[in-house]
């Protein structure tokens, strides 16, 4: 397989937020921010073919789509996570033993897989990450497999489809994903109706 190096790009930010990180408000610095857009690693649409986005770059001869236990778009993302934790290690401003990774929603699934794959996050954050996220799956009430093959199926790898309606089946559970997040800490804030 090629690598294939981008360069990291700085984007401009709000003036107020970059001031803010300058401590140009007058508090000191003690943070710093990074955002990702998660639509140039993996487009995230109703219509992912899986040809755009970083899935061609690891396909093997004669592929064109992921086999059925590699990722889906939500494992492309926190590999993009992982991939910005590389860069922020290299620079001399940042603390790269305090970096925390943030997701809401979709990304807040993103941001639980990339902590329990990376253990050199020091902390996850998740806001509503429900389904597929924080909420366990074996419950059997709330959002379920079903309701997310259709319209985002392309977010799991193909084998997680299987289980709809057989979540009992699965030989994992979401509780299991928080684990290996531990002892590290995490939050997560649930809405009530991801139960």
């Amino acid at each position: 397989m090629q690598t294939r190096h981008h360069p990291a790009r700085h984007g401009r930010g709000s003036r107020l937020v970059r001031r803010s990180l300058a401590g140009g408000n007058g508090y000191r610095a003690t943070y710093a921010l990074a955002t990702v857009y998660h639509d140039q690693i993996d487009p995230d649409n109703y219509r992912n073919d899986f040809t755009d986005g970083v899935h061609p770059l690891f396909y093997g001869k004669g592929q064109s789509k992921p086999e059925p236990t590699e990722w889906g778009s939500i494992g492309t993302w926190a590999w993009n996570l992982s991939r910005v934790l590389v860069y922020l290690e290299t620079d001399e401003q940042v603390d790269a033993s305090r970096i925390a990774v943030i997701g809401h929603s979709r990304l807040g699934k993103a941001a639980l897989w990339a902590s329990a794959q990376v253990t050199r996050f020091a902390m996850v954050i998740s806001n509503d990450s429900g389904c597929g996220g924080d909420a366990l799956y074996r419950r059997c009430y709330g959002a379920r497999i079903h309701h997310t093959i259709k319209p985002v199926g392309y977010r799991f790898c193909t084998n997680h489809q299987q289980y709809q309606h057989k979540e009992d089946a699965l030989p994992v559970d979401q509780h299991m994903l928080m684990a290996l997040v531990a002892p590290r800490p995490f939050y997560v804030a649930s809405a009530t109706n991801d139960r």
